[in-house]
Protein backbone atom coordinates (compact mmCIF):
# COMPACT_ATOMS: atom_id res chain seq x y z
CA UNK A 1 0.00 0.00 0.00
CA UNK A 2 1.25 3.26 -0.78
CA UNK A 3 0.50 6.92 -0.66
CA UNK A 4 -0.79 7.12 -4.07
CA UNK A 5 -3.03 4.12 -4.25
CA UNK A 6 -5.57 5.57 -2.24
CA UNK A 7 -7.85 8.29 -2.16
CA UNK A 8 -6.95 9.60 1.45
CA UNK A 9 -4.39 11.98 0.62
CA UNK A 10 -4.75 14.24 3.23
CA UNK A 11 -1.55 15.36 5.45
CA UNK A 12 -0.36 13.13 8.12
CA UNK A 13 -2.76 13.74 11.55
CA UNK A 14 -0.09 14.87 14.28
CA UNK A 15 -0.90 16.27 17.58
CA UNK A 16 1.01 17.28 20.63
CA UNK A 17 0.14 15.99 24.09
CA UNK A 18 1.72 17.96 27.41
CA UNK A 19 3.07 16.04 30.15
CA UNK A 20 3.83 17.59 33.81
CA UNK A 21 5.68 15.87 35.88
CA UNK A 22 9.03 13.21 35.90
CA UNK A 23 8.84 11.31 32.75
CA UNK A 24 11.09 8.27 32.22
CA UNK A 25 11.95 8.10 28.29
CA UNK A 26 12.38 4.50 28.37
CA UNK A 27 9.43 3.59 30.02
CA UNK A 28 7.48 5.81 27.36
CA UNK A 29 9.09 3.63 25.19
CA UNK A 30 8.06 0.10 26.30
CA UNK A 31 4.24 1.60 26.58
CA UNK A 32 4.54 2.90 22.87
CA UNK A 33 4.92 -0.87 22.14
CA UNK A 34 2.71 -2.38 24.08
CA UNK A 35 -0.37 -0.30 22.59
CA UNK A 36 1.29 -1.12 18.92
CA UNK A 37 1.06 -4.56 19.71
CA UNK A 38 -2.71 -4.59 20.70
CA UNK A 39 -3.56 -3.32 17.42
CA UNK A 40 -3.13 -4.76 14.24
CA UNK A 41 -3.42 -1.98 11.91
CA UNK A 42 -0.33 -0.88 13.84
CA UNK A 43 1.24 -4.16 13.76
CA UNK A 44 0.36 -4.74 9.50
CA UNK A 45 1.96 -1.20 8.67
CA UNK A 46 5.18 -1.86 10.57
CA UNK A 47 5.28 -4.87 8.56
CA UNK A 48 7.39 -6.72 11.78
CA UNK A 49 5.41 -6.22 14.52
CA UNK A 50 6.01 -3.92 16.94
CA UNK A 51 9.78 -3.96 17.08
CA UNK A 52 10.04 -0.88 15.04
CA UNK A 53 9.22 1.13 17.89
CA UNK A 54 11.23 3.96 19.11
CA UNK A 55 11.03 7.49 21.17
CA UNK A 56 14.29 9.71 20.28
CA UNK A 57 14.09 12.42 23.20
CA UNK A 58 14.79 16.07 21.42
CA UNK A 59 15.44 18.75 24.23
CA UNK A 60 14.42 22.15 23.84
CA UNK A 61 15.29 23.14 27.40
CA UNK A 62 17.66 25.35 26.39
CA UNK A 63 15.51 27.70 24.15
CA UNK A 64 13.19 30.05 25.14
CA UNK A 65 9.23 29.99 24.97
CA UNK A 66 8.70 31.45 21.96
CA UNK A 67 11.49 29.17 19.81
CA UNK A 68 10.60 26.13 21.46
CA UNK A 69 7.70 26.35 19.88
CA UNK A 70 8.90 26.49 16.83
CA UNK A 71 11.37 23.92 17.06
CA UNK A 72 8.37 21.76 18.13
CA UNK A 73 6.83 22.26 15.42
CA UNK A 74 9.71 22.06 13.01
CA UNK A 75 10.01 18.76 14.57
CA UNK A 76 6.77 17.71 13.83
CA UNK A 77 6.96 19.13 10.31
CA UNK A 78 9.56 16.87 9.71
CA UNK A 79 7.72 14.14 10.79
CA UNK A 80 5.35 14.54 9.06
CA UNK A 81 7.11 15.15 5.55
CA UNK A 82 8.86 11.69 5.90
CA UNK A 83 5.27 9.79 7.02
CA UNK A 84 3.27 11.29 4.29
CA UNK A 85 5.41 8.11 2.05
CA UNK A 86 4.31 5.08 3.19
CA UNK A 87 7.55 3.07 2.09
CA UNK A 88 9.61 5.04 4.76
CA UNK A 89 8.45 3.71 7.84
CA UNK A 90 7.37 3.58 10.47
CA UNK A 91 4.01 5.00 9.65
CA UNK A 92 3.38 6.09 13.23
CA UNK A 93 6.02 8.49 15.31
CA UNK A 94 6.19 9.45 18.81
CA UNK A 95 8.87 11.87 19.86
CA UNK A 96 9.42 13.15 23.40
CA UNK A 97 10.47 16.76 23.36
CA UNK A 98 12.09 18.25 26.53
CA UNK A 99 10.82 21.42 27.79
CA UNK A 100 12.03 21.95 31.09
CA UNK A 101 12.00 20.10 34.46
CA UNK A 102 9.06 18.13 35.14
CA UNK A 103 8.20 19.48 31.61
CA UNK A 104 7.55 17.32 28.29
CA UNK A 105 5.95 16.96 25.09
CA UNK A 106 4.73 13.99 23.52
CA UNK A 107 4.28 14.45 20.00
CA UNK A 108 2.69 11.60 17.80
CA UNK A 109 2.74 11.95 13.83
CA UNK A 110 0.33 9.40 12.21
CA UNK A 111 0.00 8.63 8.38
CA UNK A 112 -3.55 9.03 7.54
CA UNK A 113 -3.95 5.52 6.15
CA UNK A 114 -3.14 4.45 9.28
CA UNK A 115 -4.61 6.26 12.06
CA UNK A 116 -6.76 9.46 11.33
CA UNK A 117 -7.32 11.93 14.52
CA UNK A 118 -10.16 10.50 17.02
CA UNK A 119 -7.60 7.98 16.83
CA UNK A 120 -4.42 9.20 17.64
CA UNK A 121 -6.44 10.80 21.03
CA UNK A 122 -7.60 7.14 21.43
CA UNK A 123 -3.26 6.26 21.03
CA UNK A 124 -2.66 8.83 23.62
CA UNK A 125 -5.16 7.45 25.91
CA UNK A 126 -3.82 4.13 25.89
CA UNK A 127 -0.10 4.75 25.93
CA UNK A 128 -0.96 6.86 29.17
CA UNK A 129 -3.06 4.18 30.84
CA UNK A 130 0.27 1.83 29.76
CA UNK A 131 2.64 3.90 31.09
CA UNK A 132 0.42 4.22 34.05
CA UNK A 133 1.00 0.61 34.55
CA UNK A 134 4.73 0.82 34.97
CA UNK A 135 5.26 4.02 36.80
CA UNK A 136 2.24 6.80 38.05
CA UNK A 137 2.52 10.44 36.17
CA UNK A 138 0.35 13.19 36.25
CA UNK A 139 0.14 14.22 32.68
CA UNK A 140 -1.65 17.94 32.52
CA UNK A 141 -3.38 16.87 28.85
CA UNK A 142 -1.94 13.10 28.33
CA UNK A 143 -6.67 12.43 27.78
CA UNK A 144 -5.26 14.46 24.33
CA UNK A 145 -8.40 14.77 21.80
CA UNK A 146 -11.93 13.84 22.48
CA UNK A 147 -12.46 10.88 21.10
CA UNK A 148 -15.48 11.37 17.61
CA UNK A 149 -16.58 7.97 18.15
CA UNK A 150 -20.09 9.12 17.11
CA UNK A 151 -21.98 6.83 14.87
CA UNK A 152 -21.59 6.89 11.10
CA UNK A 153 -25.21 8.41 9.22
CA UNK A 154 -26.98 5.42 7.06
CA UNK A 155 -24.14 2.89 9.12
CA UNK A 156 -25.79 -0.42 9.79
CA UNK A 157 -25.63 -1.18 12.86
CA UNK A 158 -26.04 -5.18 12.55
CA UNK A 159 -22.55 -5.21 11.53
CA UNK A 160 -20.98 -3.65 14.84
CA UNK A 161 -21.48 -6.07 17.44
CA UNK A 162 -19.04 -8.09 15.48
CA UNK A 163 -16.34 -5.62 15.42
CA UNK A 164 -13.19 -4.91 17.97
CA UNK A 165 -10.31 -4.41 15.60
CA UNK A 166 -9.49 -2.07 12.28
CA UNK A 167 -9.37 -5.52 10.93
CA UNK A 168 -12.90 -6.23 11.89
CA UNK A 169 -14.93 -3.15 10.64
CA UNK A 170 -12.64 -3.63 6.99
CA UNK A 171 -14.71 -7.25 6.96
CA UNK A 172 -17.84 -5.49 8.25
CA UNK A 173 -17.59 -2.78 6.18
CA UNK A 174 -16.74 -4.98 2.69
CA UNK A 175 -19.97 -7.21 3.67
CA UNK A 176 -22.15 -3.78 3.62
CA UNK A 177 -21.21 -2.50 0.14
CA UNK A 178 -23.48 -5.61 -0.81
CA UNK A 179 -26.51 -4.35 1.42
CA UNK A 180 -29.47 -2.19 -0.02
CA UNK A 181 -29.07 0.50 2.38
CA UNK A 182 -25.38 0.87 0.28
CA UNK A 183 -27.06 0.36 -3.02
CA UNK A 184 -29.34 3.28 -2.02
CA UNK A 185 -26.54 5.56 -0.82
CA UNK A 186 -24.51 4.87 -3.60
CA UNK A 187 -27.53 5.79 -5.70
CA UNK A 188 -27.83 9.20 -4.13
CA UNK A 189 -24.17 10.35 -4.90
CA UNK A 190 -25.19 9.26 -8.76
CA UNK A 191 -27.76 11.72 -8.68
CA UNK A 192 -25.80 14.75 -6.55
CA UNK A 193 -23.29 14.89 -8.40
CA UNK A 194 -24.23 14.33 -11.88
CA UNK A 195 -22.74 16.73 -14.44
CA UNK A 196 -20.10 17.32 -11.96
CA UNK A 197 -17.46 19.31 -14.46
CA UNK A 198 -13.48 19.28 -13.68
CA UNK A 199 -12.35 22.26 -11.23
CA UNK A 200 -9.86 24.12 -13.50
CA UNK A 201 -7.87 26.48 -11.72
CA UNK A 202 -5.05 29.19 -12.65
CA UNK A 203 -1.40 27.90 -11.60
CA UNK A 204 1.93 28.43 -12.23
CA UNK A 205 2.83 24.71 -13.58
CA UNK A 206 1.45 21.41 -14.92
CA UNK A 207 0.07 19.19 -12.35
CA UNK A 208 1.64 15.50 -12.90
CA UNK A 209 -0.98 12.89 -12.89
CA UNK A 210 -0.68 9.38 -12.65
CA UNK A 211 0.21 6.42 -10.54
CA UNK A 212 3.40 6.75 -8.16
CA UNK A 213 3.59 10.57 -8.18
CA UNK A 214 3.38 12.60 -4.98
CA UNK A 215 1.84 16.05 -4.71
CA UNK A 216 3.63 17.91 -2.51
CA UNK A 217 1.40 19.34 0.32
CA UNK A 218 1.47 22.54 2.37
CA UNK A 219 -0.81 24.22 4.74
CA UNK A 220 -1.42 27.65 6.32
CA UNK A 221 -2.63 28.51 9.76
CA UNK A 222 -4.00 31.92 10.69
CA UNK A 223 -5.80 33.16 14.04
CA UNK A 224 -9.41 34.68 13.87
CA UNK A 225 -10.14 37.62 16.34
CA UNK A 226 -12.65 37.27 19.10
CA UNK A 227 -14.23 40.08 17.23
CA UNK A 228 -14.04 38.44 13.76
CA UNK A 229 -15.18 35.20 15.50
CA UNK A 230 -18.31 36.46 17.19
CA UNK A 231 -19.30 37.52 13.63
CA UNK A 232 -19.06 34.73 11.89
CA UNK A 233 -21.03 32.91 14.29
CA UNK A 234 -23.78 35.78 13.61
CA UNK A 235 -23.38 34.83 10.44
CA UNK A 236 -23.38 30.90 10.60
CA UNK A 237 -26.93 29.22 10.18
CA UNK A 238 -25.39 26.12 12.24
CA UNK A 239 -21.99 26.03 12.62
CA UNK A 240 -18.77 28.36 11.85
CA UNK A 241 -17.63 25.41 9.49
CA UNK A 242 -19.94 26.44 7.00
CA UNK A 243 -19.59 29.90 6.87
CA UNK A 244 -16.21 28.61 6.29
CA UNK A 245 -16.75 26.18 3.46
CA UNK A 246 -19.01 28.69 1.55
CA UNK A 247 -16.24 31.34 1.71
CA UNK A 248 -14.18 29.33 0.38
CA UNK A 249 -16.30 27.75 -2.06
CA UNK A 250 -16.47 31.42 -3.24
CA UNK A 251 -13.07 31.95 -3.52
CA UNK A 252 -12.46 28.78 -5.43
CA UNK A 253 -15.96 30.22 -7.82
CA UNK A 254 -13.80 33.56 -8.56
CA UNK A 255 -10.54 31.80 -9.43
CA UNK A 256 -11.70 28.97 -11.43
CA UNK A 257 -14.42 31.65 -13.56
CA UNK A 258 -17.10 28.66 -12.70
CA UNK A 259 -20.37 28.10 -10.87
CA UNK A 260 -20.86 24.62 -10.24
CA UNK A 261 -18.28 23.83 -7.45
CA UNK A 262 -17.47 20.69 -5.18
CA UNK A 263 -15.01 20.01 -2.84
CA UNK A 264 -14.05 17.21 -0.63
CA UNK A 265 -14.77 17.61 3.05
CA UNK A 266 -13.76 14.76 5.85
CA UNK A 267 -16.25 13.52 8.13
CA UNK A 268 -16.08 10.89 10.96
CA UNK A 269 -16.48 7.25 9.85
CA UNK A 270 -16.47 5.17 12.90
CA UNK A 271 -19.71 3.27 13.43
CA UNK A 272 -21.01 2.26 16.87
CA UNK A 273 -18.86 -1.11 18.19
CA UNK A 274 -15.38 0.36 17.44
CA UNK A 275 -15.05 2.98 20.08
CA UNK A 276 -11.86 1.75 20.82
CA UNK A 277 -10.08 0.64 17.90
CA UNK A 278 -7.78 2.54 16.08
CA UNK A 279 -7.65 3.16 12.44
CA UNK A 280 -8.33 5.07 9.66
CA UNK A 281 -12.17 5.09 9.96
CA UNK A 282 -12.67 8.84 8.86
CA UNK A 283 -14.24 9.50 5.68
CA UNK A 284 -14.02 12.07 2.84
CA UNK A 285 -17.39 13.10 1.22
CA UNK A 286 -18.37 15.56 -1.47
CA UNK A 287 -20.06 18.51 -0.85
CA UNK A 288 -21.70 20.44 -4.20
CA UNK A 289 -22.72 24.03 -4.47
CA UNK A 290 -24.23 25.80 -6.86
CA UNK A 291 -23.59 29.46 -7.64
CA UNK A 292 -25.40 30.37 -10.37
CA UNK A 293 -26.77 33.50 -10.29
CA UNK A 294 -24.84 35.25 -8.11
CA UNK A 295 -26.21 33.96 -4.93
CA UNK A 296 -25.80 36.41 -1.70
CA UNK A 297 -23.43 35.01 1.13
CA UNK A 298 -26.13 34.39 3.52
CA UNK A 299 -27.95 32.51 0.65
CA UNK A 300 -25.03 30.41 -0.04
CA UNK A 301 -23.93 29.61 3.60
CA UNK A 302 -27.71 27.99 4.40
CA UNK A 303 -26.69 26.10 0.68
CA UNK A 304 -23.77 24.53 2.27
CA UNK A 305 -25.23 23.96 5.40
CA UNK A 306 -27.98 21.98 3.48
CA UNK A 307 -25.31 19.96 1.18
CA UNK A 308 -22.99 19.38 4.22
CA UNK A 309 -25.97 17.92 6.07
CA UNK A 310 -27.11 15.31 3.25
CA UNK A 311 -23.45 14.32 2.12
CA UNK A 312 -23.12 13.66 6.40
CA UNK A 313 -26.33 11.55 5.89
CA UNK A 314 -24.72 9.39 3.74
CA UNK A 315 -21.78 9.59 4.77
CA UNK A 316 -20.87 5.75 5.35
CA UNK A 317 -20.15 5.45 1.11
CA UNK A 318 -16.36 4.79 0.97
CA UNK A 319 -15.01 7.66 -0.91
CA UNK A 320 -12.72 5.02 -2.89
CA UNK A 321 -16.07 3.34 -4.05
CA UNK A 322 -17.78 6.57 -4.87
CA UNK A 323 -14.59 8.09 -7.13
CA UNK A 324 -14.56 4.11 -9.48
CA UNK A 325 -18.81 4.83 -9.70
CA UNK A 326 -18.63 8.44 -10.60
CA UNK A 327 -14.98 8.51 -13.17
CA UNK A 328 -12.86 5.41 -12.47
CA UNK A 329 -9.36 7.36 -13.53
CA UNK A 330 -6.20 5.99 -12.89
CA UNK A 331 -5.21 7.99 -9.78
CA UNK A 332 -7.85 8.78 -7.87
CA UNK A 333 -6.73 11.85 -6.32
CA UNK A 334 -7.30 13.29 -9.46
CA UNK A 335 -11.09 12.50 -9.60
CA UNK A 336 -12.94 15.76 -9.85
CA UNK A 337 -15.07 14.70 -7.06
CA UNK A 338 -12.47 15.28 -4.81
CA UNK A 339 -9.50 17.62 -6.52
CA UNK A 340 -9.63 20.39 -3.68
CA UNK A 341 -10.49 18.99 0.35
Amino acid sequence: MTGTTAARTRAPSAALFEVRGELDGGLLQEAVRVVAGRHDILRGAAGAGAAWVSVPLVDVSGLGPGEQDREIGRLVAREAAQISALATPPPVRVSLVRRGPGLHVVAVVAHQLVMDRPSIGLFARELARAYAGDQAVTAGDAAGPASESARVPGADERGAAGGGSYADFAAWQRERLSTRAAARALDHWRHALSGLPDLSLPTDRIRAQGRGRSLPMGSHRWQVSSALGARLRAVAVSAVDDVLLAAWLAVLSRYGGQRDIAVGLAVPGRPDGWAGALGPFENTVVLRADLTGDPTFAGLVSQVERARRQAEEHGATPFEQLVDELRPLPCLVYASASSIV
